[in-house]
């Protein structure tokens, strides 16, 4: 199953900024280890507030993994 990813690139208030790059560091690690994981795009908002903020993206993102889905049936 294709899995991706809209990566927030805000601040979060409730992690260091350290817990954010390691969070942040293990989606790109996803990445790089699974072919069907990939980062569909980033935001400017943090990663709470996402899909309040950029659900456009968000929605395109979802479309995409369906249509990935779709065509490997």
């Amino acid at each position: 199953m294709p899995t991706v990813f809209v990566v927030g690139t805000g601040k979060h208030s409730g992690a260091t900024e350290a817990e954010v790059r390691t969070m942040r560091a293990a989606v790109q690690l996803a990445v790089e280890r699974n072919e069907l994981v990939s980062v569909f795009a980033t935001s400017p908002a943090n990663h709470v507030r996402i899909l309040a903020k950029d659900a456009g993206t968000v929605a395109a993102a979802i479309e995409a993994v369906a249509a990935a889905v779709r065509s490997r049936a």
